[in-house]
């Protein structure tokens, strides 16, 4: 009898491990896409589809330099990426022209796309490193959007899953790892997990959803406290799409910070450490620069509270939150601060980097 068991134990996994060969073979179901650039840009101007990439598929000029160039790396966001403007007006061309004018022969690139933030571009950073060199690595931090946008594993303000992205989670230790869902190891469990998907997830079925449920249960509660009676006065109050009650949004600009706003904080400043590392260990000058739109900051700042459009509850809103969080305890680098007066003022901003940075 147990000799027959162990006969139809290794005939099982036989036939499993022959179906999920096939399926490797055949690539089926395809694994997921992680992160994007600017053929998925969602800010890029139409106008603007044949402009150049380089060759991590982001918006920018080709990476060609010298022996002599002092190469500058432009790591960030939209700001950098600037989809809605010709590239003849990209940072990096203007910073290259007036580093160039300050008799500085140099080359700037862009590792930068929309919706960004320190886990896609600590992944974007190894790969250029991995290929080419640098003197400086300019990190353009947005405090605005960074830390809920490295707090997921896709992206999306609201509920509904969106573009997936290279994810880490924060040990208790400290240490950073990648996350893996378990679902895409194998391609059985897969496909079981898309099927199970299309009936649990409905329209919005699929690897986002997967992935999605699968990360955020590794996540602290994000319980939040609602803003007591009185305190939202309805001249400094307003009514947002961001799923709040889930930190997709606003963080850490809520108050009080719930555990898992807490836990984006600590996230994104052992990313932007290592970054960090990651920039001095190639023997290049890392520069954080903290980015604000200064009309923007303005007008919010009045904020108070914000409501959920899904549930109408308010919570309150301490715009200082954004500033204070976005010093980094763990960065041996000081962060310098540029305020724009519009997110079109590129120039000027160009030309403070220089002054800054490089001082000429």
């Amino acid at each position: 009898m147990r000799k027959e068991v162990v006969t139809v134990a290794i005939s099982v996994l036989a036939a499993v491990a022959l179906i999920e060969g096939g399926w490797r073979i055949a690539d089926y179901p395809s694994d997921p896409k992680w992160g994007w650039g600017w053929r998925e840009s969602t800010y890029k101007n139409s106008a603007f589809v044949s402009d150049e990439v380089n060759e991590f598929g982001l918006r920018g000029q080709p990476i060609e330099y010298a022996d002599g160039d002092y190469v500058v790396l432009l790591v960030g966001d939209s700001f950098i990426e600037a989809g809605v403007q010709p590239q003849a007006v990209q940072p990096e061309r203007i910073l290259q022209f007036a580093m160039r004018e300050y008799g500085i022969p140099a080359k700037v690139f862009s590792l930068a796309s929309t919706g960004w933030s320190h886990d896609q571009q600590l992944v974007a950073l190894r790969k250029y490193f991995e290929r080419h060199r640098a003197d400086a690595v300019v990190h353009w931090f947005v405090p605005e959007n960074d830390f809920w946008e490295a707090g997921f594993i896709d992206r999306s303000s609201s509920l509904v899953p969106g573009l997936l992205k290279p994810t880490f989670v924060l040990d208790k230790d400290g240490t950073l790892s990648r996350y893996s869902v378990p679902a895409f190891r194998l391609k059985i469990a897969h496909m079981l997990a898309l099927a199970f998907s299309r009936w649990r997830d409905g329209e919005h079925w699929g690897n986002s959803a997967i992935a999605v449920r699968s990360y955020e249960g590794t996540l602290p509660p994000s319980g939040r406290t609602p803003a007591p009676d009185g305190e939202c006065p309805k001249d400094a109050t307003i009514t947002v799409a961001d799923a709040l009650e889930h930190s997709r949004g606003w963080v850490p600009g809520m108050a009080p910070l719930n555990k898992r706003d807490e836990y984006f904080v600590s996230l994104v400043h052992a990313l932007q450490k290592e970054i960090e590392r990651e920039t001095t260990a190639h023997r290049a000058l890392y520069l954080p620069l903290l980015v604000s739109d200064k009309k923007s900051k303005d007008r919010l700042a009045r904020i108070k509270c914000a409501i959920s459009k899904d549930t109408g509850v308010a919570y309150r809103i301490d715009w200082a939150n954004f500033t204070k969080y976005a010093h980094n305890p763990l960065l041996a680098a000081p962060l310098a601060d540029i305020w724009l007066e519009q997110p079109s003022q590129r120039t000027r901003c160009a030309y403070q980097h220089v002054r800054q940075f490089f001082r000429v």
